[in-house]
């Protein structure tokens, strides 16, 4: 693999596993705006056993590297309860999901998104309904503007 080449792989150890958990931090470290979750509390989302949500999916985690630097991340899983709902309510047979996506820039993006639509192909998927961390009930969608603004809760 050339220097600059660009490797998205499955998480395959616990070393992995970190370095999942620890890229949304070194990637957002410097944003003034930025509040991270408890680091602890991104171990147990991911983790089988910690998340009832594993109790009834599916989940693979991709790293994406560029010489030898991780540079990006996602997640692919699919919900068995939701492939069971009618697809007018969005999710229903045959969809999948990805979510957790963190890239240094648009090609790692793209990478990470084939790597995991692939995956979801290869789990007999036939759709994705994306951006959604893990479930609708965790982080569904993704922040389009409004970077330069702190977080607010209770604005209504």
């Amino acid at each position: 693999m050339a220097e600059t080449e660009l490797a998205v792989v499955p998480v395959a150890n616990k070393a992995d596993f970190n370095a999942f958990i620890d890229l949304t931090y070194r990637l957002n470290a410097d944003d003034p705006n930025w509040v991270p979750q408890l680091r602890a509390e991104e171990v147990e989302k991911f983790t089988p056993g910690g998340n009832p949500f594993f109790e009834h999916a599916r989940c693979q985690l991709f790293l994406a590297r560029r010489a030898g630097q991780v540079v990006g991340r996602i997640s692919a899983h699919i919900d068995e309860l939701a492939l069971s709902q009618p697809a007018e309510q969005g999710m229903g047979p045959g969809t999948g999901n990805w979510g957790a996506l963190e890239a240094e820039d648009e090609a790692t993006a793209q990478a990470l998104i084939a790597a995991a639509e692939d995956w979801l192909r290869d789990q007999g998927m036939t759709r994705a309904l994306a951006p959604m961390n893990l479930s609708v009930w965790e982080e569904p969608g993704v922040l389009v503007r409004g970077h330069d603004h702190p977080p607010m809760v209770m604005m209504g």
